[in-house]
């Protein structure tokens, strides 16, 4: 008599295990750099939870030694923000609190095997980023205003003035005066230049 070795839950684990991956890796090379980013990473992992959530009817978190300080921690915080001088200002940013969920997430997802992989690609992400500032400090960054010609359309929508440090033009990177000359005259007559700058 043959047996089958199929799993009903193969197709669903599969995608589990490739939104776990995908959302600890995205995450993991997004952190040093960019929010935004790292919340997609974010967003793949709690899909992937509910996912398995539903799958197997449990949350799959355990307890652990951090349960209560954590606890403490959101109480406190809590009663600060009720507590505050503006709790307008304050009971909003509460929100911001919910990223404590963050260590059951991966407690509950990650194996070993990912957690140690998610540790060093967040380390060589940041390494790389170090590096790449280190580079940008080494070669410098944008183009120094040393003066401003006298029909210069940056003269009069501008509040440049001369020690300032263009870097950007309407979003591009620019090292040159060539590059940002370009960059005026691709804009669109009537459009309003948008420039990146690191003023004195």
């Amino acid at each position: 008599m043959a047996t089958s070795n199929s799993n009903p839950n193969t197709f669903a684990t599969r995608i589990i295990n490739a939104l776990v991956w995908c959302g600890s890796l995205i995450y993991a090379i997004a952190a040093p750099h960019s929010i935004a980013i790292s919340w997609v990473g974010i967003s793949l992992l709690v899909l992937g939870w509910l996912i398995r959530t539903i799958v197997t009817r449990r949350l799959g978190i355990q307890r652990s030694p951090m349960d209560l300080p954590l606890l403490l921690f959101i109480v406190w915080t809590v009663l600060s923000s009720i507590l505050s001088i503006e709790p307008r200002d304050s009971l909003p940013k509460l929100i911001n609190v919910s990223t404590f969920l963050f260590f059951y997430l991966t407690q509950s997802l990650l194996t070993r095997k990912l957690a140690i992989t998610v540790a060093g690609m967040m380390i060589l992400s940041a390494a790389a980023g170090v590096l790449w500032g280190a580079g940008e400090l080494i070669l410098g960054r944008g183009v120094s205003v040393s003066a401003l010609a006298a029909d210069s359309p940056l003269r009069s929508a501008t509040p440049l003035t001369a020690g300032d440090v263009i870097w950007r033009v309407n979003n591009h990177r620019v090292s040159t005066v060539d590059e940002i000359n370009d960059g005026i005259r691709r804009t669109c007559a009537g459009c309003a230049l948008r420039l990146s700058v690191i003023s004195r």
